[in-house]
């Protein structure tokens, strides 16, 4: 069976893009564009890996992280973000995100990540 990965982000092109780029490399991608979403998502399904935007409205993704967690603690995460430099993404790395990708990444990048992600999950 394919991995499978939750791509959440409040830009539908570049949700459905990674999406994408990630089912070429043989991956099960599911998109949610918002927390809430994203959260009705894991309350019915079971995900490898869950790679979010940090900057959403309504919920940033270090919560919605948090409350990912208590459903799918095994998961591993990764998180995609224009603000490299937010301090949000201290805390988020303490809390085991396994990587973080500087919008615009490239393809590459996102699926060792996520691959890693897959192969290595939580405790």
């Amino acid at each position: 069976m394919s991995p499978r990965v939750l791509v959440v982000d409040d830009n539908v092109d570049l949700a459905e893009n990674v999406a994408d780029i990630l089912e070429c490399e043989g991956f099960e991608a599911v998109c949610s564009t918002s927390p809430e979403e994203a959260l009705r998502q894991v309350s019915g399904e079971d995900f490898d890996c869950v790679v979010l935007d940090v900057r959403m409205p309504g919920m940033d993704g270090v919560e919605l992280l948090a409350r990912i967690r208590e459903r799918l603690p095994r998961a591993g995460f990764v998180f995609m973000t224009a603000y490299a430099t937010d301090e949000r993404l201290n805390a988020a790395q303490r809390s085991g995100v396994l990587g973080v990708l500087a919008k615009p990444f490239g393809p590459d990048s996102l699926v060792s990540l996520v691959r890693r992600c897959t192969e290595h999950p939580s405790p």
